[in-house]
């Protein structure tokens, strides 16, 4: 009985192709730590020409939390993050008293933010495993430019 439930099981396995699955967490998961150390490189990069801003929170963890959903649309074949995006995600760390202040901080913030992005996607670009990523953005793009010239 044990041999035919062993057969029924092994059977059920092969059926749902957990082995691809275990692959392809294997690989999400790779390739998150990979864009996590891009992100690391970049602020490395980064923080010594903004220290004001580190200082202000804009550091490392902010970066890996609660900036990592946006940053992560560098791993899609869509836009790329908006500085003005990042600084109001940055903004939003803090209860601000005075929006009049919040501004000017974010008015501030937004071309730092924007070198930022620029250093992750020199890092990103850099990397044989995201460049397909900018591969089908280029692509895209002169598809787009394409259709409206003709």
């Amino acid at each position: 009985m044990t041999n035919k439930f062993d057969r029924v099981l092994e059977k059920t396995i092969d059926n749902l192709h957990l082995d691809n699955i275990v692959f392809i967490r294997s690989k999400e998961h790779t390739q998150q730590q990979l864009f996590q150390e891009m992100v690391g490189r970049a602020y490395t990069n980064w923080a010594p020409h903004n220290w004001e801003w580190v200082d202000f929170s804009f550091d490392e963890y902010f970066l890996t939390h609660k900036a990592a959903p946006l940053l992560a649309r560098y791993l899609e074949d869509s836009v790329s993050p908006d500085p003005t995006e990042l600084a109001i995600t940055w903004s939003e760390q803090f209860k601000w008293f005075d929006e009049g202040m919040r501004q000017r901080h974010l008015t501030l913030l937004v071309p730092a933010a924007s070198q930022f992005l620029r250093y992750l996607e020199v890092e990103l670009r850099a990397h044989p495993k995201f460049q397909s990523n900018f591969d089908n953005r280029s692509h895209q793009a002169s598809n787009e430019v394409t259709a409206h010239t003709v």
